[in-house]
């Protein structure tokens, strides 16, 4: 009687190791699949969420600087200038240009007008920005999609990214 009860305990503790060895394959393979689906969830986001690309033509450095930390800070990819540096020839187009109106050497009005005409560059928004009383006027005439009165307060900047982006 007290083989068969060894016998069974011993049956037993086989069967226990068993299920054990069977569950630990089982949460072994989860965690393997679970790290591969991670993985491609992983690399799926980065180019969802790839980041939107701005440009920033501002003829002030400091507010250049600014409004590309506040970007940035936003999970922006900046590009900032305080001149108009053409892009049109690059391979890759922004996703939005903000642009002063009182750049070095070109106006921002003319270079929006520019862009506007350009079939090429038609669909990337812009807003202007200024501290011209007739900015509204301005914006119309020059076909830009937005406009920023200077000063301006961080959340309308914010405000007209996100409105495009």
């Amino acid at each position: 009687m007290a083989d068969n009860l060894s016998q069974l305990a011993s049956l037993f503790v086989f069967f226990l190791k068993i299920s054990f060895i069977f569950l630990k394959l089982k949460t072994d393979t989860l965690i393997v699949l679970q790290s591969c689906f991670r993985c491609r969830l992983q690399t799926v986001k980065e180019q969802m969420m790839k980041a939107k690309q701005i440009v920033v033509f501002e003829s002030d450095k400091a507010i250049c600087e600014l409004i590309e930390l506040l970007l940035l800070e936003e999970g922006y990819d900046v590009i900032s200038s305080t001149h108009h540096r053409p892009f049109q020839d690059s391979n890759e187009l922004p996703d939005l240009i903000l642009i002063d109106n009182w750049l070095n050497h070109r106006s921002g009005a003319n270079i929006c007008q520019e862009l506007k005409t350009n079939p090429r560059t038609a669909h990337i928004p812009v807003v202007i920005t200024s501290t011209d009383d007739k900015i509204e006027d301005l914006a119309a005439s020059c076909l830009a999609d937005a406009y920023i009165s200077k000063p301006f307060d961080i959340q309308c900047v914010l405000d007209q990214v996100k409105k495009f982006l």
